[in-house]
């Protein structure tokens, strides 16, 4: 599964679909979660991270420069992305779901773990979503 990841004053959907093509848009999208630890500082991701170990950065940007189009990526490259794309699209939903109760970032944080839960469920339950998603 793929997630799109809708460019924040982008144009329009069918022109950013089309740059959705390209492999530099679709690394660009996710940069900030390729090489971090801790990918969210707001939702509790299980997997191994980095994504992208810093060290095999500079091969991983290199292989990722070879091909124009994300299609004809390699496999693990093609993984690695859809996994950041994951990420990123589930923490911009969530960050929407804390606009629509009025609620920081800053306000979820200092809240009490018990508080967190509840909203993590609430906005699971609300898009669908089951805790499994959160395995990457």
């Amino acid at each position: 599964m793929e997630y799109f990841i809708k460019e924040k004053d982008g144009g329009l959907e069918s022109d950013q679909l089309h740059r959705n093509k390209f492999t530099t848009n679709r690394i660009g999208k996710v940069s900030s979660v390729l090489y971090k630890k801790k990918p969210c500082d707001l939702l509790p991701f299980k997997g191994k991270f980095p994504l992208v170990d810093p060290n095999d950065q500079k091969v991983f940007l290199d292989k990722t420069m070879e091909t124009h189009l994300f299609k004809d990526c390699s496999d693990a490259i093609k993984s690695v992305v859809v996994k950041a794309e994951k990420i990123v699209f589930i923490h911009d939903a969530f960050c929407d779901f804390l606009d629509l109760k009025a609620m920081s970032k800053a306000d979820f944080k200092s809240k009490n773990p018990k508080t967190k839960q509840d909203l993590l469920y609430s906005f699971l339950f609300s898009n669908c979503m089951d805790i499994g998603v959160l395995e990457i």
